[in-house]
């Protein structure tokens, strides 16, 4: 009789530790469902390389190929294909764009083209918060994954995820390749088991779309590698079957690129990406980051830190080797800190519960581990809510719909598929939405850069696009 109450005493605890954990998973996961999907597409502002991945996704919606050819703005094979046959996989499910049924000179369907495509940017962003809790309660504790959760959830940085960029895309595969990797140093049976082995091979899988959606993603090599060494206990037969899809899913890119006899265009634009452009040193990417969100990348460094000196490799392994690459490279933008976004959040959280728990007095440890987060937390949400309430996009609608209509009205009838009806001049705005004119709208345009040669114009009517940027341009010039 005492064994059975003992059972049930067991069974309830049981019960009573789900419940409360799927209580605290909640908090960080509505929070972020907030922050991520509220006003998409009014805040931030349309960035040019979203004009790029989205035209790449229409492309095979409307089964014109994986990537572009050369032209003015970009060079083909910058990229692997992965993200934009991801997104053109998501959008085709729900008929994107006829469900829109877009009309040019309408600003509401101008601004509807934009909503679904960041509607699942949020929704993906919701996914990392959700693994970037589980990781952090698979490596550290129920604290740490609260704390780390709601800092992914809140912190301003956020924001960056709300861009069609191939950044937001790849994390919720690193993210997944990091938390299989832990939950196969966890899984109790032995390591010739078909589970834990599954579970090594789908990190593996992850990993490789990861690097198949972009290539700096194969500086996580290091700590997914070292994970899966420690749960294989040094097999490296184990090991190498993790590093078969790592290895073999990103080759499809220049393995494609072969087959089509474009080997040598592939090599000239992945040089290119990596070391043909200007100087962007790294240090100007943490400033525009420390612009964005001061806090979190002081916690961030002071995580990492902490890390380094209690040896924790998931925080180290984590953010080192890609620091490394990037300021190898030289040309780095902001947004390709967004990988270690979350091990900042994940490494701060883990520093606050073990700074807290060098306090003695149990009450008092509790109170200011609390009160820290807090105050941390609730700043962050509420810089989060000044930030995603504005609505910083209406200009840039009503000039492509203004765009489309002026253009629509010079439209010839020619049955010519390669006769070009109007020459648009611009600069950054034009390849932010030429997809739009192109591709939904089916326009026949011929873009010129205005710092360019552009002479001759072989269509009958020419329109500038004017901004800050031609503006300036014109001013130096006189």
């Amino acid at each position: 009789m005492r064994l059975q109450d003992l059972d049930v005493d067991r069974g309830l605890k049981s019960i009573m530790q789900r419940r409360r954990g799927l209580f605290l998973l909640a908090i960080p996961l509505i929070l972020s469902s907030f922050t991520h999907l509220w006003n998409p597409v009014g805040f931030p502002s349309i960035q040019t390389d979203e004009g790029t991945y989205m035209r790449r996704t229409l492309m095979i919606l409307e089964k014109i190929g994986l990537h572009e050819g050369e032209n003015i703005y970009t060079k083909p094979f910058d990229h692997p294909y992965f993200g934009q046959l991801f997104l053109a996989s998501i959008l085709g499910l729900v008929g994107y764009p006829a469900v829109l049924n877009p009309i040019s000179t309408n600003v509401e369907s101008v601004q509807s083209i934009y909503l679904m495509p960041r509607v699942v940017m949020g929704i993906l962003a919701v996914v990392d918060t959700f693994l970037v809790y589980k990781i952090a309660e698979r490596r550290y504790d129920r604290r740490v994954a609260l704390i780390a959760g709601i800092f992914f959830a809140v912190m301003p940085f956020s924001w960056l995820l709300r861009r069609i960029w191939l950044d937001p895309i790849q994390l919720p595969f690193l993210l997944c390749s990091v938390y299989f990797a832990l939950d196969s140093l966890h899984n109790k049976n032995t390591s010739e088991d078909k589970k834990p082995l599954l579970i090594i091979l789908l990190s593996g899988v992850f990993l490789g779309l990861a690097i198949f959606t972009k290539v700096p993603a194969f500086t996580l090599i290091p700590l997914v590698g070292f994970l899966i060494l420690r749960k294989s206990q040094n097999n490296f037969a184990t090991f190498g079957l993790w590093l078969i899809p790592v290895v073999l899913i990103p080759s499809l890119w220049p393995i494609h690129a072969l087959l089509n006899g474009e080997l040598s265009g592939w090599a000239e634009g992945f040089l290119w990406q990596a070391t043909g452009r200007i100087d962007r040193p790294l240090w100007m990417a943490f400033e525009k980051v420390f612009q964005i969100d001061p806090m979190i990348v002081v916690l961030g460094i002071g995580g990492l830190i902490f890390a380094a000196l209690r040896r924790d490799f998931l925080v180290l392994l984590w953010t080192v080797p890609l620091l490394i690459f990037l300021q190898w490279i030289g040309y780095v933008s902001y947004w390709f800190l967004i990988p270690i976004l979350p091990v900042f959040c994940i490494g701060s959280a883990n520093m606050i519960v073990k700074l807290a728990d060098k306090i003695r007095h149990k009450n008092t440890r509790k109170l200011l581990a609390f009160s820290a987060t807090s105050c941390l937390c609730i700043f962050g949400l509420i810089s989060t809510i000044i930030l995603i309430g504005n609505n910083v996009n209406s200009s840039y609608f009503q000039t492509v719909a203004a765009t489309a209509r002026l253009v629509s009205m010079h439209t010839t009838n020619s049955n010519d598929n390669n006769e070009k009806s109007v020459t648009l001049v611009g600069n950054r705005w034009v390849p932010g939405f030429s997809w739009i004119l192109d591709l939904i709208f089916l326009e026949k345009i011929e873009y010129k850069k205005f710092y360019t040669k552009i002479y001759p114009i072989n269509t009958a009517k020419a329109f500038v696009i004017v901004d800050q940027d031609f503006k300036r341009y014109i001013e130096n010039k006189e």
